[in-house]
């Protein structure tokens, strides 16, 4: 049978090994494992702050990039603009310049006609002139005739020659 005594004392051993264990163990244990949270805790709102900066970053990262997008654009824009322009202008100049020389060419050729006109008037003057006097000269038959227009033809293609 269980003595009392025995059981006494068993009981007395059990509550003074607790009371050890709890002092010397469980009080440890416990403040262990209570840092322990704080730090996951601390861990957490840590790694949360970050991340929220991180998020924060990319925003203005993503914005900045939006930016620069915007603004190579507008300078790419520009410089088409910049580069019509000076097609057009270019165009305007080469159209200006084939007008003058459309134009100076076009007076060159009328100088030119109203120079061999005035050539081509003396020319037939002078053979008019010669004709009148060789058929004053001349009795006109028809073998006259046609020998004074070979002579004449023949001056004319000398005159010419020269």
């Amino acid at each position: 049978m269980l003595n009392p005594m025995y059981m006494a004392q068993v009981l007395v051993s059990f509550f003074v090994l607790m009371g050890i264990l709890t002092y010397f163990l469980y009080n440890p244990v416990k403040k262990f494992m209570a840092d322990r949270a704080a730090g996951i805790e601390k861990s957490i709102r840590e790694s949360q702050s970050a991340r929220a900066q991180a998020e924060q970053l990319l925003e203005k990262y993503q914005k900045e990039m939006a930016g620069a997008r915007a603004e190579s654009q507008k300078i790419l824009d520009d410089a088409v603009k910049q580069g019509q322009k000076v097609r057009e202008q270019i165009i305007a100049e080469a159209r200006d310049e084939a007008s003058r020389i459309m134009t100076k060419a076009k007076a060159d050729l009328e100088q030119e006609v109203t120079k061999a006109m005035a050539l081509l008037r003396n020319e037939v003057a002078d053979l008019a002139i010669k004709s009148a006097g060789v058929l004053i000269n001349r009795e006109l038959d028809d073998a006259s005739h046609r020998s004074l227009i070979q002579e004449t033809l023949e001056g004319m293609e000398q005159r010419h020659d020269q």
